[in-house]
């Protein structure tokens, strides 16, 4: 047989292919023969490795810059790689390139194809988790006035002087560094209780800012507790004596009675008394 190659059209290859055959017989020559017409084409995709799935941190406004892999691929009839990478918010024309990825997962498509627009794809997870705490921002200094009850609580909200977080936060949450009033309060929750033992006495209370990925950053408050209900005094009744009475100057309630103090926060008033 002999071959004529003919020009190759696209990515299909043909070969003119003619077939003789001779037969000697006698002294004679018999010869037969017919044209076959081979095509070659290229009907293969590339193959290539996929990338793993992986997680990465969010950003600035709660979303990531991520840099997404480039792929090794390989076409056997070396007709040229592309590779388009298709996610969520957007495409690629490029082996790996970056992507802005929301919060949560997206699924990311590898397109490989070759220049006979044979193609293969695979997806890849990337998991966008938010990792970074909050900026805590709480108020330096806090005054508190206790109720007439003697007790007043206070919820964790009033402690907050502007915390932020990229993903917004989730909830506030307070702890006392010791208590007076309530034993539980030195652990976190969403309030914290004052009572007529903190009067006079510096409070140190730990204000906690939590994001919804249960990322959360602390700061301290200082509180003043102060009771400013005005205590109701009894005085002792008006008393005459006679010149030659015996008391003492310096201990008057013990011969003409003592002042009768009422307050809530009974223990924590005292009396100046004038002679």
């Amino acid at each position: 047989y002999t071959d004529v190659e003919l020009p190759t059209i696209s990515c299909v290859r043909k070969i003119m292919r003619t077939w003789e055959v001779r037969e000697w017989w006698c002294n004679q020559e018999f010869v037969a023969g017919d044209i076959q017409l081979i095509e070659i084409v290229d009907d293969e995709a590339p193959y290539f490795l996929c990338p793993f799935d992986f997680t990465v941190s969010t950003g600035y406004e709660c979303a990531s810059d991520v840099q997404l892999p480039e792929i090794y691929a390989h076409d056997d009839c070396n007709n040229g790689i592309i590779v388009k990478i298709d996610y969520p918010n957007g495409f690629i024309e490029g082996n790996g390139g970056e992507a802005d990825l929301d919060l949560g997962e997206n699924i990311v498509h590898y397109i490989v194809s070759d220049e006979c627009y044979n193609s293969s794809s695979c997806s890849v997870t990337v998991t966008v988790e938010d990792q970074t705490e909050p900026v805590a921002i709480c108020e330096q200094f806090k005054v508190v006035s206790l109720s007439a009850s003697g007790n007043t609580i206070v919820f964790a909200e009033p402690f907050d002087n502007g915390s932020w977080d990229e993903c917004h936060l989730d909830r506030f949450e307070v702890r006392r560094m010791d208590s007076l009033c309530v034993a539980s309060d030195t652990l976190f929750s969403d309030r914290v209780t004052f009572c007529c033992s903190d009067v006079g006495r510096e409070v140190m209370v730990v204000f906690r800012a939590i994001d919804f990925a249960e990322n959360y950053n602390d700061c301290m408050v200082r509180v003043e507790v102060q009771d400013k209900s005005i205590p109701i005094m009894n005085c002792p009744d008006d008393v005459t004596i006679d010149c030659h009475d015996i008391y003492d100057i310096n201990n008057l309630a013990l011969t003409f009675g003592d002042v009768i103090l009422e307050d809530h926060c009974s223990g924590s008033q005292w009396v100046e008394e004038t002679v």
